[in-house]
């Protein structure tokens, strides 16, 4: 039985740089599938916290557009997010088709690029993965309306905290002057020893009876 045949140098460098390719695809797709989980779990969360923020920390709330605008961030980063995992579905559909017309078109003979007619193949525009480019867009829209949303929420935190403290210390100048006059109010002394007893009051002289009239 003869020995196998060594790997040149040059197969060696092929199946080095395959499996540096498999490497790097699946940490792509580790790191999406988290960039894609903690997007989500972020903007439900900051909506859940500035809810909370309202009904504990600013019950009357001031500047409510700064809110509204740091609200629409997160659901749009919400919605971005949910429509990019239907086009990733639809990409991965799409990869596996241009791979299968890649392995037809090796079996058939025709090369990358152009089928025997001379239209476009795989490295042609009809073989582009759109539903790839499209999860992509949506990623980094999500990515910025999350930023958006942070940024007006820390405003709005920060406008209603200084409001509320304003509020807080006129209701504390407005208790304390309400308090001062009786604080600063004189308080005369007791005597000591028995207090001497007051003298009845007499009672007023009524009016009166008239006289009874003479007879003539």
């Amino acid at each position: 039985m003869s020995d196998p045949m060594p790997e040149t140098e040059d197969e060696r460098r092929e199946k080095l740089h395959w499996e540096q390719w498999k490497t790097s695809v699946e940490t792509e797709e580790r790191v999406a599938h988290s960039f894609d989980r903690w997007m989500i779990t972020l903007s439900a969360g900051a909506l859940g916290l500035s809810i909370t923020f309202i009904q504990q920390m600013a019950p009357n709330p001031v500047h409510t557009w700064l809110l509204c605008l740091a609200w629409g961030g997160f659901i749009v980063s919400l919605l971005c997010m949910l429509f990019s995992l239907l086009t990733s579905q639809a990409g991965f559909r799409r990869q596996r088709e241009i791979l299968e017309n890649d392995k037809l078109r090796e079996s058939e003979g025709v090369e990358d690029g152009a089928d025997g007619e001379g239209n476009g193949g795989a490295g042609g525009e009809a073989e582009c993965n759109r539903p790839a480019k499209v999860t992509n867009y949506l990623n980094w829209i999500s990515l910025a309306s999350f930023v958006v949303g942070v940024v007006f929420m820390a405003c709005f935190s920060v406008k209603n905290l200084e409001g509320g403290d304003l509020m807080g210390s006129g209701k504390d100048e407005g208790h304390a002057k309400q308090a001062a006059p009786k604080k600063a109010g004189v308080v005369t002394p007791k005597p000591f020893g028995p207090v001497a007893p007051k003298r009845p009051v007499s009672p007023k002289p009524g009016p009166k009876p008239p006289s009874p009239a003479k007879k003539k």
